[in-house]
């Protein structure tokens, strides 16, 4: 199964989480949704505020790097081509994707519009059904981990999907 830093899995509960994350975080209601939240957490050579999201059942089902930023001074595009030359090395060739299909991913899984204007998305698919989207926001480069093998049946509840996406 997939694991993120420190062994969290899809399957990790919050609880478990907040005790495997060597940092101090906070813990949110948003959207109907419970979110952890970890400031400057490192992903390649590069610091981000990390979010996992967890459903009414306590799912882990999306784990997002926010406003990605570089210690060098690094701009957008440098950090976009380093986190795809990292995330490559680790996960193999991504595949070109479109605003319309990441959107619709997310909304199948969270139950959301995603109605997010973004531009060169890049999906890894893992052996697991977890899709890795790299792509560039008005706010900088956007880094998602979707749980593709959950789909949201109704707002605020989620049930495994016999498909995927």
């Amino acid at each position: 199964a997939f694991s993120f830093r420190g062994g969290v899995t899809w399957a990790t509960p919050l609880d478990d989480l907040r005790a495997l994350e060597d940092a101090d975080g906070f813990v949110t209601q948003e959207s109907g949704f419970t979110l952890a939240v970890y400031e400057d957490a490192a992903v390649s050579d590069f610091s981000a505020d990390l979010a996992y999201a967890f459903d009414a059942a306590d799912r882990l089902f999306m784990v997002q790097y926010l406003e990605l930023k570089s210690d060098r001074g690094l701009d957008d595009a440098a950090i976009y081509q380093g986190l795809t030359r990292a995330l490559s090395g680790k996960y193999g060739e991504a595949r070109e994707s479109t605003q319309e299909e990441v959107n619709a991913a997310f909304k199948q899984i969270t139950g959301q519009d995603g109605e997010e204007e973004l531009s060169d998305p890049l999906v890894w698919e893992l052996a697991d059904g977890t899709w890795v989207v790299l792509c560039r926001q008005y706010r900088g480069c956007g880094l998602v981990y979707l749980n593709t093998a959950y789909t949201c049946a109704s707002a605020g509840e989620y049930v495994p999907s016999a498909d995927g996406l």
